[in-house]
């Protein structure tokens, strides 16, 4: 499976900020560096009508979706390095956590 590459933002101005006081949607949209949308982030209410809380877990659901890419590849650095120079098993266990979840993702190594 292939994704978007490169860095994810938050909508299209430049400080990329999660605010949910903005007059527009911006604050929702993921977007790739082009300015590309990626994902929009709805309701997370189950009937549309939203209180407070909701929309702060809405922008907490923008912000790590923004963060996925720069995760993923976090992720993959810190296998690597465990892999190549650890049998401890805490630290093989960690790997086979990291693979679960790079697999989760659709990503191959």
């Amino acid at each position: 499976m292939k994704h978007t590459e490169g860095t994810w933002h938050i909508g299209r101005e430049a400080d990329h900020s999660v605010d949910r006081f903005k007059k527009n949607c911006e604050w929702s949209m993921i977007r790739n560096e082009q300015g590309g949308l990626i994902a929009k982030i709805e309701s997370v209410h189950p009937k549309g009508k939203r209180q407070s809380s909701d929309f702060d877990i809405e922008a907490g659901n923008a912000a790590l979706i923004a963060a996925a890419p720069d995760m993923l590849e976090a992720c993959k650095a810190v296998l690597d390095i465990v892999n190549a120079y650890s049998h401890i098993p805490a630290q093989l266990k960690a790997c086979e956590i990291l693979q679960e979840a790079i697999a989760k993702a659709g990503i191959g190594r």
